[in-house]
C-alpha cells in the first residue's frame, strides 16, 4: 500500500484516519503580470482517507479534479 510505503520511508507512523495534503495555490492573477516577482500564495488542505491514497493513479486523478474546482471558484 502506498501509505504504508511512505510511512516506512519517512520512519513515522501516522495516527488518525485521514491524510491531509497541503497544496500551494498561486493567488496572483493576470492583473499582476507587470508587478515584480514575489510569492503570493495560499495553502489548500485536501483530505483523503487511507483507501483514497492506496492507488497512486486514483490519488492523482482526484487531486487534479479537486484542484480544478478550487481554481475555477477562487
Amino acid at each position: 500500500m502506498l501509505n504504508e510505503r511512505w510511512q516506512a520511508e519517512i520512519g513515522v507512523l501516522a495516527e488518525g484516519t485521514h491524510f491531509r495534503l497541503m497544496v500551494p495555490v498561486n493567488e496572483r492573477g493576470l492583473e499582476h503580470l507587470k508587478l515584480p516577482v514575489s510569492n503570493h500564495c495560499a495553502m489548500v488542505n485536501l483530505v483523503r482517507t487511507p483507501n483514497q491514497v492506496e492507488n497512486e493513479f486514483t490519488l492523482l486523478t482526484s487531486t487534479i479534479q479537486e484542484m480544478g474546482v478550487i481554481r475555477k471558484y477562487r
